[in-house]
């Protein structure tokens, strides 16, 4: 595909639906996204929906070799990176009742997403971010705090607590050059594809347990992210941000 890359972009993994989509859209008010997934017909209706800011660009965070075609992109365009979200992620059954072969591939299918991919990317990536200013926020999970809601959930739990060691360990890695990295740790989240597949019962389950009495919007997701985007949230770097309405308050 050829995309005639501007002089400074944001990027975008999982753009296609739910948060991924809303941060892409808010973003995009501020400047230029490289809207980054698996499924180039969902980036392009996207593209379609917000305008020109938004560019479309098929790749698998989990696929190395697709990496080195972004940097190798970015680097003939002699573009810089201002902020990368990384929003990528996939849930499986990790549950241990499940026949083995079928759990090991699934821990495989996560990890290469939900962590592995998110490093990878960073680091094709880290040449290009701006300095000073350039911001990595990498969308986590509640449930690496709890574990999920119900048996099956270890895997995408583990990840996602992975995801948090690499927010802070990639926070000590680029304060020298004036890029921070944070985290966002969002609750339910409603309307996404992620919880299309729920049971309407299961949800109104889980905001019995939410103080603020319903699930959260992807848009309040990517208001969060624009503000640690922002020259605002300069001085703040390492850190998660628990979005979940009260449904777990951190230490």
């Amino acid at each position: 595909m050829k995309i005639d890359f501007p002089k400074e972009l944001a990027i975008v993994t999982g753009a296609g639906t739910g948060i991924g989509a809303a941060v892409a859209e808010r973003l995009a008010g501020q400047g230029a996204v490289l809207c980054i997934g698996r499924t180039l017909s969902k980036l392009e209706s996207l593209a379609e929906k917000v305008g020109p800011s938004l560019m479309p660009y098929a790749l698998d965070v989990a696929d190395r070799a697709s990496l080195d075609r972004l940097a190798g992109d970015l680097k003939s365009s002699g573009t810089s990176v201002t902020a990368l979200i990384n929003n990528a992620g996939i849930a499986r059954n990790g549950a241990s009742d499940l026949e083995r072969e079928q759990l090991w591939a699934n821990w495989d299918e996560v990890l290469a997403t939900n962590l592995t991919g998110a490093f990878q990317i960073s680091m094709a990536v880290a040449p290009f971010l701006k300095r000073p200013g350039g911001r990595i926020v990498n969308i986590g999970s509640i449930a690496a705090y709890t574990g999920g809601r119900s048996q099956g959930s270890a895997i995408y739990a583990a990840s996602k607590a992975g995801l948090n060691g690499l927010t802070v360990g990639l926070a000590r890695e680029f304060s020298g050059g004036g890029v921070t990295v944070n985290g966002i740790a969002p609750g339910l989240v409603g309307g996404t594809e992620f919880t299309a597949a729920w049971d309407p019962a299961r949800i109104e389950d889980y905001v019995k347990d939410v103080p603020a009495g319903r699930p959260g919007r992807a848009d309040e997701i990517a208001a969060t992210v624009a503000f640690l985007c922002s020259a605002d949230a300069g001085y703040i770097t390492g850190q998660v941000i628990h979005q979940n309405g009260g449904a777990y308050f951190a230490p």
